[in-house]
Parts: C-alpha cells; structure tokens; sequence
C-alpha cells in the first residue's frame, strides 16, 4: 500500500471523499441535459449566422483553455522560487493569456464589428 494508504483516517476520508464525489455527480445528473437538441451550425441562414455560431463555439473554448492557462502562470509563478527568469516567464504567460482571453471575450461581437465595417 502506498504511504496516503497506511493510516487507516486518511484512508476512510479519501473512502468518503470519492463516495460523496459519485453520488453528487452520478446520482443526480439530469436527464434532460442527454435530449437536448443542439442546431447544427449548416442549419444557419446566412454567413453572419455561421460566423456568430463559431465565434461563441471559440469563445466558450477559449475561455476554458485561458483559465487554465492562467492558472498555470500562477503556478510558475508560485513555483519560481525567486529566480528572475522563470518569474519574468510566468508573467509573460500570464499577460499573453489575459490579452488573449480579452479578444475571446469580444467573441461573437468580432462578426458585429466586421459586418458594421464591411455592411454586410
């Protein structure tokens, strides 16, 4: 048995902990979220409601990937004990990621903007 395992409290409260974790999100799913219908994006009538769909399809993505982007540069930052050049990394990880997230953000808001420009 692995050292976490050898005290028999430690053992009961991981027991609990993924007993607790099933229960609350197997037990009580919804089943209506399954029969949902999700529009397929070639269903759209025109390109600005192509370029809607995708742009919130992206949004929605990159805001995942940039949460955890920032959370990683949090942790090189946490982790860089001191030393210069991983904190100047961190930050840069961390200042690319919020200027990324600011453009995903806009989202769907970039086909407004174009159309306005372009009067589509």
């Amino acid at each position: 048995m692995g050292t976490l395992l050898k005290d028999k409290k430690t053992y009961f409260i991981h027991v609990m902990f993924l007993l607790i974790f099933f229960l609350y999100f197997f037990l009580h799913m919804n089943p209506v979220l399954a029969q949902s219908t999700i529009d397929p994006p070639t269903t759209t009538s025109s390109f600005t409601d192509l370029a809607t769909k995708i742009g919130k399809a992206l949004q929605a993505f990159g805001g995942a990937i940039g949460v955890i982007l920032i959370l990683y540069g949090a942790y090189m930052y946490m982790a860089s004990t001191g030393d210069p050049q991983r904190t100047a990394k961190a930050h840069k990880i961390i200042l690319w990621t919020t200027i990324g997230l600011a453009v995903v953000l806009i989202g769907e808001n970039w086909v407004k903007i174009f159309c306005s420009v372009l009067g589509c």
